[in-house]
């Protein structure tokens, strides 16, 4: 990306962990606890603002938001900035998921309960 000189933008969805998989295994289980990355500093590890032998993508916003004032503040200097490349973490809390899909694992949850209990 950064090589080929594109003007993208890259949201990274922060929010600890795999929460799908402890949503539907638990919190607590230690497999889903992954080790965090400084991810908002990926373009520096390949190579943004080096000296490269080839043009490359110029960069625009590379860091963390963690509010909503914070990302809307960040978008506008995305729109602002169309002809650069951004990478911006959006920093969630850990369990945070649609309402649909929590509804969803806890309605097959039940029902799997309800299906053990019946054939036992």
């Amino acid at each position: 990306m950064l090589r080929f000189n594109t003007n993208l933008v890259i949201l990274l969805l922060n929010n600890d962990g795999y929460t799908i998989e402890k949503l539907i295994h638990g919190p607590n289980r230690a497999y889903n606890n992954i080790q965090m990355w400084r991810y908002h500093k990926s373009f520096e590890y390949f190579g943004a603002g080096s000296k490269q032998n080839h043009e490359q993508a110029v960069t625009g916003f590379t860091g963390q938001v963690k509010t909503r004032e914070e990302f809307e503040k960040t978008m506008t200097q995305v729109v602002q900035e169309n002809n650069k490349i951004h990478f911006v973490e959006v920093v969630m809390p850990a369990m945070d998921a649609p309402k649909s899909l929590v509804l969803t694992i806890e309605g097959t949850t039940e029902y799997k309960k309800r299906e053990q209990q019946g054939q036992e």
